[in-house]
């Protein structure tokens, strides 16, 4: 028996489909935090959760990807009404990294690297999989695409990528010219 197999990304029909798949993987993974007596089964779940964390990881990158918006300042809005609360250590939450915002002092910048519409999408699934275990995935393919958006940035506005040794190799009038140009 052959199954064909679907490559039509779940969000792409609609978060509904995309919530029925999240409330899915939920079910299985509360069934093996709950443990089984059959040692058979709890091997099976998690095979099967398995699956579901590779497929929700593809859908994560393609809904990154597909509504990624340019790396672009025009996108940057400034906040100065931040308040950390005790205990925050200032690092990159996973919601930080979908939405794209970083935290200076108490002002906040954000630039928006993704279509509003779909963040909530974004934020369902990185919670799915960070609940389930799959947190280092999450953050890889958020990094990844944040990377990737960055590097075309940077290429469109025709910043030479250069190592620090690269820099230190530098004659001072080359390094000067290229200090102009990236200001």
């Amino acid at each position: 028996m052959t199954r064909e197999v679907d490559e039509t990304m779940i969000w792409d029909l609609g978060s509904e489909a995309g919530n029925e798949f999240l409330d899915a993987v939920n079910e299985l993974r509360v069934l093996i935090d709950g443990g089984t007596t059959e040692e058979v089964s709890l091997r099976k779940a998690h095979d099967v959760l398995q699956t579901a964390m590779a497929r929700l990881e593809d859908e994560f990158k393609h809904l990154l990807s597909e509504n990624k918006l340019p790396f672009e300042l025009e996108h940057a809005s400034f906040r100065s009404d931040l308040v950390l609360e005790e205990g925050s250590f200032g690092a990159a939450s996973t919601e930080d990294l979908i939405i794209g915002s970083s935290r200076r002092n108490s002002e906040e910048i954000v630039i928006d690297l993704v279509r509003p519409e779909v963040i909530s999408d974004l934020k369902n699934i990185a919670t799915t999989m960070i609940a389930s275990g799959y947190d280092r995935e999450c953050l890889q393919v958020c990094t990844t695409v944040r990377k990737e958006a960055l590097d075309e940035f940077l290429y469109h506005h025709e910043v030479e990528k250069l190592s620090i040794e690269d820099v230190l190799k530098m004659d001072w009038a080359t390094l000067n010219t290229n200090i102009k140009k990236w200001v």
